[in-house]
């Protein structure tokens, strides 16, 4: 089969990539932790639960107990690796959450996490 060269998109809802110059479709893969890709407010998230994090996140910021926050921040520590966290929150109070959200707690993750919270002086929140 002769594969496509072109930019691929993904068609939300649709589980299909599609390229975007010669239209061919091809089947998106599964999460193999079954996290279906979610379209919030013109960003796709890797699962449901982040888009909805997301949500209550603008919620809170249209209230105004959250300035703002960072999506999908990596905090590098030695040995070249790093730990990608979904969500850090800056609050009205002047503190600062670190959240990730988890459907699914691997040992990879738990060990990245301990490594992460020795090197900063902060607090993972898994929701």
């Amino acid at each position: 089969m002769n594969e496509c060269k072109h930019k691929w998109i993904y068609a939300a809802g649709l589980h299909l990539t599609i390229c975007e110059l010669c239209h061919t479709k091809k089947k998106q893969r599964d999460n193999k932790y079954g996290a279906k890709r979610t379209t919030y407010n013109g960003k796709l998230y890797p699962s449901q639960k982040q888009a909805k994090y997301a949500a209550r996140l603008d919620a809170k910021v249209k209230e105004g107990s959250v300035l703002y926050y960072l999506e999908e921040v990596p905090l590098r520590y030695t040995g070249g690796g790093y730990l990608k966290i979904d969500f850090i929150i800056f609050n009205a109070n002047l503190t600062v959450d670190y959240v990730d959200t988890k459907g699914f707690i691997t040992a990879v993750y738990k060990a990245k996490k301990r490594i992460v919270e020795a090197t900063y002086p902060i607090k993972i929140k898994e929701v």
